[in-house]
């Protein structure tokens, strides 16, 4: 009788493995939300197509979009005093908004849309920049405490008060999608947009997932960006810096990363913050407030923190750049 059993398990054990059908590579592309996504995916078989992608993303957009003027946050910002009905997308990310606004006290708030504008990095164009008064007349309305959300109505107790959530959108539109694939059974992905990544699982052959990750360096030619590879199983991963978005004004660099609580762009000689995280939308939140503390602030926070590094580059007191990285990050340089 054991012989017999033992047998039958050989037999079952040769026809599952002989069963297991091979893990082909599946990619979509497509522009949504301003920028490019792309993913990637192994499964036996094609189980996703680009529209189911698109639309996610159309979803997240008629949302939370400043730049679309059909949008619930749009109409929310226009609206004065009271309260308006907002769906799943919005609550979600208000209440994830809510949560990184206490965690870094004050210091990642989506109500700095004024702000944003006034610099001249909204969805308008500007002539003249704010002079102090411009300043000190919009900061009254900026503070995520003049919010509210009740079930599904979303209260602004500010009229002035406008939202703009893209420090945290794309990071929720990475983690749709993540959770749509693996809702699918692919257990084998890499999502990106805009420059926010989750990756889930390894390729065929039990390779982890590369990730490049670019950092400033002094070269021949000025400053130049140098490509490390990353290594990664599961997690998201996204880079926040100030070599693109910015201008100088009056000898002053001004950069999209405004301080909510003075109404300027921060002082701070962080260049970069490459953030992983469990989550994309976490990852997305977090890498501004990075941008926002001192190099050893910012490694500090990440130590402390579960499931969560930090890579920095920033301008010491000669201009050199120089380089930290939190206890646990040098894992995602092995393969």
């Amino acid at each position: 009788m054991k012989i017999y059993s033992f047998i039958f398990l050989l037999i079952c054990l040769s026809m599952s493995v002989k069963g297991k059908e091979p893990l082909n590579r599946y990619s979509l592309r497509g522009f949504a939300q301003g920028t490019d996504y792309s993913i990637v995916y192994y499964h036996p078989k094609e189980l996703i197509k680009t529209a189911e992608i698109a639309a996610i993303l159309n979803a997240v957009d008629s949302s939370l979009s400043i730049y679309n003027p059909h949008s619930s946050l749009v109409k929310f910002n226009k609206m004065g005093l009271g309260s308006m009905e907002v769906d799943t997308h919005f609550q979600q990310v208000f209440l994830a908004s809510q949560h990184y606004y206490n965690l870094t006290g004050g210091l990642f708030d989506i109500t700095i849309a004024p702000l944003i504008q006034a610099w001249g990095f909204g969805p308008k164009r500007i002539k003249v920049l704010p002079t102090q008064q411009d300043i000190n007349a919009i900061l009254p309305a900026v503070g995520l405490y003049q919010v509210k959300l009740h079930g599904k109505h979303l209260q602004k107790e500010n009229a002035a008060t406008q939202l703009d959530v893209n420090g945290i959108a794309q990071g929720y539109s990475v983690d749709l999608i993540a959770d749509y694939l693996a809702s699918k059974g692919i257990s084998s992905f890499i999502v990106e947009l805009g420059g926010e990544m989750r990756i889930q699982g390894v390729k065929p052959k039990r390779e982890k997932f590369t990730v490049a990750m670019e950092r400033p360096v002094h070269g021949e030619h000025g400053v130049e960006l140098k490509e490390s590879l990353l290594y990664l199983r599961k997690g998201a991963m996204t880079t926040a810096g100030n070599l693109e978005k910015y201008y100088f004004s009056e000898g002053q660099k001004v950069t999209h990363h405004i301080n909510p609580k003075t109404g300027y762009t921060f002082v701070t000689p962080i260049i970069s913050a490459t953030v992983y995280a469990n989550t994309a939308m976490e990852a997305d939140a977090l890498d501004n407030y990075m941008m926002s503390l001192s190099p050893q602030e910012a490694i500090k926070f990440a130590n402390k923190r579960k499931n969560f590094e930090v890579y920095i580059v920033y301008k010491d007191s000669l201009g050199a750049f120089q380089e930290l990285q939190s206890k646990g990050f040098h894992k995602f340089f092995k393969k």
